[in-house]
């Protein structure tokens, strides 16, 4: 009778644990949501995000919650070198949110690591040239996400995309977009977003800048 009392209640403990994990979770995203945004951040993103200024008031206020959640649960590592700064990781952080801007209710899942070098970096590469035989090379990269918890980029790569948005060429969202195309256990190239984002996002770079 006893095991059986202490069986149920051992189950009951595991549901309820299911259940107030995601609860609490939720409920301190929602705090970092409504955290005050600091007036220096506002300016850093206004001058490396030139998007930024399209935004309507909603999506303004939409954007900062993400990233007071995306900076609280992801570490920023500075390599070869590179000492971190607010203007980094916000900026980092700001682009990489704009994708979730359609309130998926994920922030990169499977992503627990930022590194950001100070510019292009080497990586050692090895294929395969036939039967057992391996090449390997050094190669300059700006930027890689890796099928586990990783996203590398280059700092000088990122101010340069920021001051250019017309080129089709941005670092921080092409390797958050393989973070996306991951989330559905395949990196097939096709990511999670739904079509009206991409819509958003086209209208607000065709729209003149507020002010």
């Amino acid at each position: 009778m006893v095991k059986t009392v202490l069986f149920l209640l051992a189950i009951l403990l595991i549901i309820a644990l299911i259940w107030l994990i995601p609860a609490l979770g939720a409920a301190r995203r929602s705090r970092l949501k409504n955290q005050p945004f600091p007036r220096h951040w506002v300016t850093i993103l206004e001058r490396n995000l030139p998007i930024y200024k399209r935004l309507t008031e909603s999506l303004s206020r939409r954007l900062h919650g993400h990233i007071n959640v995306f900076l609280a649960e992801k570490q920023f590592i500075g390599c070869g070198g590179l000492q971190l700064t607010d203007e980094i990781k916000l900026t980092i952080a700001a682009v990489a949110c704009l994708l979730l801007l359609n309130e998926r209710g994920e922030y990169y899942p499977k992503l627990s690591s930022i590194l950001v070098y100070p510019s292009a970096y080497r990586v050692k590469e090895t294929k395969p040239v036939g039967g057992y035989v391996v090449q390997e090379s050094q190669v300059v990269r700006i930027g890689e996400s890796w099928a586990r918890d990783r996203v590398v980029l280059s700092w000088e790569d990122i101010k340069r995309d920021a001051t250019n948005w017309s080129d089709g060429h941005n670092v921080i969202l092409h390797e958050f977009a393989h973070q996306l195309d991951r989330d559905d256990g395949r990196a097939d190239g096709v990511p999670i977003l739904e079509r009206s984002l991409f819509s958003m996002l086209g209208r607000l770079l065709l729209l003149p800048p507020k002010g």
